[in-house]
């Protein structure tokens, strides 16, 4: 739906400079937190990573 595409631009944007400046070994953290968020709002979208 619109609302999903518009949250998970938000949470691009949100996230993108944390990513780009993490360790390779924290990438899966900010992944486990992004799938969180998305599932908190649209959870019909997120079955598993």
């Amino acid at each position: 739906t619109f609302d999903a595409m518009e949250d998970l631009i938000n949470l691009h944007n949100d996230y993108r400079e944390e990513f780009e400046n993490a360790l390779n070994t924290e990438h899966a953290v900010i992944w486990n937190g992004i799938a969180t968020k998305i599932n908190n709002y649209h959870p019909a979208q997120v079955t598993g990573r």
